[in-house]
């Protein structure tokens, strides 16, 4: 099993698999915590921090800490030491960029990378900004509208995925959106290239690379017509030169929320699958050819990480059929 979420499993000797999560509480409030996935079925919530607002993007770092990124229109970045006794560090944007939910944290280099856009106007922004203080220290145009997330990819390199959403107010029913996948330098931040769907109402919107070196990216789709959104493709592949659709799974709702890579391909959580009263989600699942494989009925489903899917129950590499901790009433969209 590969992925972040196993990083706490070798760092702590062999303990029960260990993972991070953000939730809402019954208590009203939005937490941030690292999960224990114990051999009786259950999650435990080892440590937990408030936050001012819902959280988005969870990345693991070397040093066991974690960034937290704010949910879109995120205002707030927060470096967290579950492990260690030393406070976090808060980081407020001001200005007129807002955080569009993820981060990028290449290992041991000087800089990570947020993706921002403009509150008034949605133009995507890459920053740079310093690892340790969080400060600014360059901003790149990503060549698009409503940026989500970033990927490495290879030396000097980085992969965008544009949402393509206008501003509010702004109808998308005529024009459809502006998605793109765009790859730029992280030297200076020139476009080095980019891909478009040929359909213009699917948001492209998460990235995953399989160990074989090719690309997931999990789609949101904005159809003004309900029918075609109930059967409109989750899953796109690039495979670092062109970008096609994967094979459609009929009847998932068109809304994938998040992605994983695992041995045979990629894993998409379809949060609208289903109809009410019944509840909705399921794991969707592909090849590597983009062909569909399997859906499995997954309530809720949401953050996923490989190993992991969270959802009205959890599916662990300890405990398939995990109960969730008694302090978490809705959980949010990613595993770190």
């Amino acid at each position: 099993m590969l992925g972040p979420c196993t990083a706490w499993a070798s760092a702590n000797d062999g303990a029960q698999p260990r993972c991070v999560a953000a939730w809402d509480g019954h208590d009203g409030r939005h937490w941030v915590g690292l999960l224990q996935a114990d051999s009786d079925a259950s999650l435990r919530v080892l440590a937990a921090q408030a936050l001012p607002t819902r959280a988005h993007g969870l990345t693991l770092e070397a040093d066991g800490s974690v960034l937290v990124v704010a949910r879109r229109p995120g205002e707030w970045l927060l470096r967290w030491h579950p492990q260690q006794a030393r406070p976090p560090q808060w980081h407020w944007l001001s200005g007129v960029r807002v955080l569009g939910g993820h981060a990028l944290v290449p290992a041991k280099a000087e800089l990570i990378y947020t993706i921002e856009q403009d509150a008034n106007h949605g133009q995507g922004w890459l920053v740079a900004r310093d690892r340790q203080s969080l400060a600014e220290q360059a901003a790149w145009p990503t060549g698009g509208l409503d940026p989500h997330m970033a990927l490495l990819d290879g030396p000097g390199h980085v992969l965008v995925a544009n949402g393509g959403a206008p501003p509010a107010g702004v109808s998308r029913a005529s024009t459809g959106l502006q998605s793109s996948l765009v790859r730029l330098s992280l030297r200076d931040g020139a476009l080095q290239g980019a891909w478009t769907l040929p359909d213009r109402h699917l948001s492209l919107r998460h990235l995953a690379r399989h160990a074989s070196g090719r690309i997931g990216i999990a789609l949101q789709a904005e159809h003004p017509e309900a029918a075609a959104r109930l059967d409109a493709p989750l899953l796109a592949l690039f495979d670092g030169q062109a970008l096609r659709l994967a094979e459609a799974h009929p009847g998932l709702g068109g809304y994938g929320g998040d992605i994983a890579a695992d041995a045979e391909g990629f894993v998409v959580s379809a949060s609208r699958a289903g109809l009410p009263p019944a509840p909705l989600g399921a794991l969707a699942r592909w090849d590597l050819t983009g062909q569909r494989r399997s859906v499995t009925a997954w309530p809720q489903a949401g953050a996923l990480s490989p190993g992991w899917a969270a959802g009205q129950t959890w599916q662990t590499p300890q405990a398939p059929s995990a109960t969730p901790s008694a302090q978490v009433k809705a959980w949010d969209n990613h595993l770190g």
